[in-house]
């Protein structure tokens, strides 16, 4: 089976690769900083798990060079610390790890499909657009007035460290895509019909709200700040607020997490992360760049909703001591609602 093949071919480089150096499970998996079970999932013929894209790059990098297990200890080594030949020989390998996950895919994926939230594996252009600061919080002028000598364009966009670790990952994990960043006052029509990502809720972020409005899903964002409940999402007749604590501190925000074909351009698609406020956001994110936690999370979305042209879920984003912490898919006090419904 193909599936076997790629399987077979990582178990090989691991045990094989290097004449009279076996590397153990538990040592790849401290490399990539990930689980022993994840490494062995992807060496098993028998119960098939399919690495991600990024993942076979780290196997190429790594097994390209012995220096990878100089002296006993396993690194992965800076793709620009490698020399010519070392060069040559992972783009060799990861030409023929790529090759092996295609057939065990069985088919080049669809431009819609989701293995990996934030790589678009048909190259096509990404919008990412986030919501302007209002004129009305009034940023220093010193930095904000585009006639100042001292003008930062970057204070124009709200949820700057969400906007930061997203656009960051993107540009690294789509290295020949155009990513571009918008604030929802400078987009044109090509960003419409690109790949696009909205950032932030509807409250600022008008794309959001009239893409909202366009999508087929059960769940309703109320922004409602002038109650002490604050804002919620709605869905089927129950309410998801975010929580604070007795100081008004951030304890746990409530995030939309969407998939699905644009509504401009049914050809690319649209992925929503709109929390209530922005630690929620970067936390979303974090749960698909982390690299403690985007292998499982990935692989999370995509065995749930492998069958789905769309889908969606609230996450539930834990904030301690001012800090995000990431959320872990695989455990149900994360997910507070998912659609579509399971079979």
């Amino acid at each position: 089976m193909p599936g076997q093949e790629l399987a077979a071919r990582l178990r090989l480089l691991r045990t094989k690769r290097w004449p009279g150096y076996k590397l153990t499970l538990k040592e790849l998996a401290k490399v990539f900083g990930t689980s022993i079970s994840l490494i062995a999932s992807w060496e098993s013929t028998t119960k098939l798990t399919v690495p991600t894209v990024a993942r076979l790059d780290d196997y190429a990098r790594f097994f390209c060079t012995r220096r990878s297990v100089a002296d006993g200890v396993p690194r992965l080594i800076a793709s620009g610390d490698l020399n010519e030949a070392e060069r040559a020989e992972m783009e060799l390998l990861k030409g023929e790890l790529l090759s092996l996950r295609g057939k065990a895919l069985g088919a080049s994926p669809d431009p819609g499909s989701m293995e990996e939230l934030l790589r678009f594996p048909d190259g096509n252009a990404v919008a990412v657009i986030v919501a302007e600061v209002p004129a009305a919080v009034g940023l220093p002028p010193l930095y904000s007035d585009p006639q100042s000598p001292d003008y930062i364009e970057a204070y124009r966009y709200a949820d700057l460290d969400s906007l930061i670790e997203l656009y960051a990952y993107l540009r690294a994990a789509n290295p020949s895509t155009a990513v571009n960043r918008r604030t929802h006052k400078m987009i044109g029509p090509n960003d419409l019909t690109d790949h696009i990502v909205l950032l932030g809720g509807s409250d600022w972020n008008d794309v959001t709200k009239v893409t909202l409005d366009q999508l087929a899903m059960p769940i309703v964002l109320i922004n409602d700040w002038d109650t002490p409940e604050g804002p919620y999402f709605e869905v089927e007749g129950q309410r998801y607020h975010r929580k604070l604590d007795e100081a008004d501190a951030l304890v746990a925000d409530v995030v939309l997490l969407y998939r699905g074909p644009n509504p401009h351009n049914r050809k690319r698609t649209v992925t929503i992360i709109a929390g209530m406020y922005g630690r929620g956001n970067l936390g979303t994110i974090q749960a698909f760049t982390d690299r403690k936690f985007r292998d499982r999370n990935n692989q999370y979305l995509s065995e749930r909703f492998k069958s789905d042209e769309a889908f969606c879920l609230l996450l539930r984003v834990t904030v301690v001591n001012n800090m995000v912490v990431t959320p872990d898919l695989t455990l149900e006090s994360s997910r507070l609602y998912e659609w579509p419904p399971r079979p």
